[in-house]
């Protein structure tokens, strides 16, 4: 950080400095800065905590602490900056720009301390919450030995010595890519999140279109969470998502995120030739002891080569842990000096719904190519630079688990049923008279075998509808969710008027039948009552599953009205019959998601 440009001082007194100070993210609670206070002893006792996380990771990943050369500290600290990269370089002073009680530190650690404040002067947990594919949710292991948990663990002491309850919430589900997930993040992650990832090497490989949409959705998100990519740094510069992140950071538009990088933190301690054995020099230390061991037992499902092990798990929790401590260091400083506390406030900005985004840089972000609006908003009209993008209120509802709030079910007006146990007590004529809720036939199997080798612990399941054309319609009605403010702007009940765009995501399996069920062939929709003519298949990064598209657009009807409840209350019904009479109940259609994207 030698070199990183330094900004000026975050300081209250000078109005010019403050009129410089580059946007945080967001700060909608109603913060008492009078909380923050720490006793002496308060303060001791966090200092000593945090010396024994220090040492405890130089001891698992660097060697002995007792060693004079320093060279333990070296390598742990080696590992860190291999593992955890940071697209904000830039550095802040806090406090009054000359004075020797000034502090200088990272921006982006400056950020998340002053997030992790909020929520101790509001009462309420700091919340992270991680979402991704099956390596996130810790498959071949228990789900509690996930990296998320193992985080968990490292900081609850610490936080809870500060006053701040630190809440974490893994809602990653297998085989799942960012989108729709991506549409659905307060519905799965949770709108109180302070922190929010995804796992994106593993599928989504080099091209970043997905992610920056992905990112965009967090950055309206209540509080525009702190952003973690779980990836890799990919050739020179970091490649394209890093890049992204990077750019953002420069318009100060997300200032704290990260990138860690497990594998190229890993890489030096494991063998030249496959990259799977632990080098002899390290391989008495904790963090490698037991290196080839799984965390579920032999019998159970996962033990899959692009899966992690137990002590990968680890790493990776104790690399975003560590991150974390620096942080906590910062917030521990600010709460013993109320001044800085003060100046550290001013790094607090609305959420980006509120003050707009800034311009997308990937492909696909053309404002005139279909379907931009709802993966990166449209152009605002703004004249405040960087924030001449805007966002409509996205709405969301999925059969997927685990889920918070916005279920699918609340939008079912009526041809559907249910499985007495989803799993064992099933009825298989179901399908031939209404849509069912239920899982395929590979989910079942492989939910069956976790249950019986002792549940591990899971929590995630890719329930859908499934109809086929037996099953008769399936009828559904979406409620308008955009800004009541905007409600006297719209004049007329035209379905136009009122949503933007809708869209129909089936559910994510391998499935080898023939006549496997196309929902742009083989399902006729009707949308306010009126045919729709034309169902488009998506195709970008992040909506893709195997190479298959799993998310299709409605094209509305010029002709669809919405329905007024009450006064303050629209709604659009939404029809689905399986028109196709050749699709077998092995190959059924099947609804997971419906996005709606309010005008």
């Amino acid at each position: 950080s030698n070199h990183s440009p330094e900004l000026p001082s975050s300081n209250p007194k000078n109005k010019n400095n403050m009129d410089h100070t580059p946007p945080g993210n967001a700060n909608n609670d109603r913060s008492n800065p009078q909380k923050s206070q720490l006793t002496s002893a308060e303060f001791l006792q966090f200092q000593s905590t945090i010396q024994n996380i220090k040492s405890t990771f130089i001891n698992r990943y660097g060697g002995s602490t007792d060693d004079t050369s320093n060279k333990a500290a070296i390598i742990a600290d080696d590992l860190m900056k291999r593992g955890v990269q940071h697209p904000e370089t830039r550095t802040i002073r806090i406090g009054e720009e000359h004075s020797e009680e000034a502090t200088l530190m990272q921006l982006e650690v400056a950020r998340t301390a002053e997030r992790m404040l909020q929520a101790k002067e509001a009462g309420r947990p700091f919340t992270m919450s991680f979402g991704g594919y099956s390596i996130t949710v810790g498959r071949g292991n228990r789900f509690d030995q996930s990296y998320p948990f193992v985080m968990e663990r490292i900081l609850k002491k610490p936080m809870l010595e500060l006053g701040i309850d630190l809440a974490v919430r893994n809602a990653a589900i297998g085989g799942t890519p960012s989108f729709p997930y991506g549409w659905c993040l307060n519905n799965l992650l949770g709108d109180d999140s302070d922190v929010v990832s995804w796992e994106f090497g593993l599928n989504e490989g080099n091209a970043a279109d997905g992610m920056e949409s992905y990112l965009r959705h967090t950055m309206i998100m209540p509080k525009a969470p702190k952003f973690l990519l779980i990836d890799k740094m990919r050739g020179r510069g970091g490649g394209p998502k890093f890049d992204i992140l990077r750019k953002y950071a420069e318009k100060g538009a997300n200032i704290d995120s990260i990138l860690v990088d497990y594998e190229s933190a890993v890489n030096p301690y494991l063998g030249d030739k496959d990259k799977k054995a632990v080098k002899p020099e390290y391989a008495a230390l904790d963090g490698f002891s037991q290196w080839d061991v799984w965390g579920g037992n032999a019998n159970c499902p996962g033990h899959s080569p692009w899966h992690l092990k137990m002590q990968s798990h680890e790493m990776i929790g104790w690399m975003l842990a560590m991150h974390f401590v620096d942080a906590l260091e910062v917030a521990a400083d600010m709460m013993q000096n109320a001044e800085k506390r003060q100046y550290l406030s001013t790094l607090s900005r609305k959420p980006s719904v509120a003050r707009g985004l800034p311009d997308p840089v990937s492909n696909g972000s053309d404002p005139d190519s279909p379907y931009s609006s709802i993966r990166f908003g449209v152009k605002s009209g703004s004249a405040v630079k960087n924030e001449t993008w805007q966002m409509h209120q996205v709405s969301c509802r999925t059969s997927y688990d685990p889920i918070l709030s916005g279920g699918l079910k609340e939008i079912i007006r009526s041809g559907v049923h249910e499985h007495e146990d989803i799993l064992r007590k099933r009825d298989e004529t179901l399908i031939e008279s209404s849509w069912v809720i239920d899982v395929g036939k590979l989910e079942r199997e492989t939910k069956i075998k976790v249950e019986n080798c002792g549940g591990l612990g899971y929590i995630d399941m890719k329930k859908s509808l499934y109809g086929i054309a037996a099953s008769g319609s399936l009828k559904m009605e979406i409620p308008w969710q955009g800004a009541q403010e905007d409600q006297s702007a719209i004049g007329d009940d035209a379905a136009r008027s009122w949503f933007k765009s809708i869209v129909i995501c089936e559910v994510n399996e391998k499935r080898k039948v023939a006549n496997v069920c196309k929902i742009d062939q083989d399902i006729s929709f009707k949308i306010g009552g009126k045919e729709v003519t034309n169902v488009k298949e998506l195709s970008f990064t992040g909506v893709s599953y195997l190479k298959q598209d799993i998310c299709f657009s409605l094209d509305i009807p010029a002709t669809a009205s919405v329905e007024r409840r009450t006064k303050d209350s629209k709604s659009l019904t939404i029809e689905a019959k399986v028109r196709n009479e050749k699709i077998p109940v092995a190959g059924a259609c099947s609804i997971s998601h419906v996005i709606w994207e309010n005008m």
